[in-house]
């Protein structure tokens, strides 16, 4: 039989490998311990035995933390005022492409025009210079067509966009517990890139993103790790 495939991600263990042991700095796990009555799952570390603690108990000092998180309010309004401003500048120049490729368009829409004037009308070009000319504007009437419909201006509505954002990045407790594993995962890397300790009593102190007010860490504080004084209990 073939060996059984090991998972390093699991739905049921969605903190698995983003916590880390506040002793060793090792990535925490997660398994089932048989109990009396059934089994119960837990995040522990595989080196260190007493860093330990029930799945329910971590995963809520984790969401107790998220809901903690409130968006650094200076921060969201310089983010909103940049990406606003390069928005606006970036929807001008646009605006100029666009015009620039749409006169080019009409420029070789009345060359075509003058061409077959004096062709049918005025007899001042023979039918060969007529095909050739024609040919050639042709040619460069459909490469302009495609230039003008890639210059096209796209119509977001990127204030709401940034409105919506700003909503779910100040209700991350909520949409971390209602996501699936793939959604968990990506919010805490992003919230908190460098992982967060965890001593098997409590989570610890962690590095936010700049969206959140700076966390700091108490004093006697070591190898960006905090204290045990720092740690959020998880009973």
């Amino acid at each position: 039989a073939r060996p059984s495939k090991h998972v390093r991600d699991r739905d049921d263990f969605p903190l698995r490998r983003f916590l880390t042991c506040a002793g060793c700095e090792r990535p925490v796990s997660g398994s089932y311990s048989k109990g009396r009555n059934g089994r119960y799952a837990y995040y522990h570390c595989p080196k260190c035995g007493g860093v330990r603690g029930r799945r329910e108990h971590v995963e809520a000092a984790f969401l107790a933390h998220l809901e903690g998180l409130q968006p650094d309010p200076a921060y969201v309004r310089l983010f909103r005022a940049v990406v606003l401003d390069v928005w606006r500048s970036e929807q001008s120049k646009a605006r100029e492409l666009r015009k620039v490729r749409t006169d080019r368009v009409a420029d070789l829409q009345r060359r075509l025009e003058r061409l077959e004037e004096a062709f049918i009308y005025e007899r001042a070009i023979d039918a060969t210079a007529y095909s050739r000319q024609r040919d050639k504007v042709q040619q460069d009437l459909a490469l302009a067509e495609l230039e003008l419909d890639d210059a096209r201006i796209q119509q977001w509505d990127v204030e709401g966009i940034l409105a919506f954002a700003e909503h779910l990045i100040g209700n991350l407790a909520g949409i971390w517990h209602e996501a699936n594993l793939a959604q968990k995962r990506a919010i805490q890397d992003a919230v908190f890139p460098q992982g967060m300790p965890f001593d098997g009593r409590g989570i610890g102190t962690a590095v936010t993103c700049l969206f959140f007010n700076k966390m700091q860490l108490p004093a006697g504080h070591e190898n960006g790790l905090a204290s045990p004084t720092g740690f959020e209990p998880v009973f």
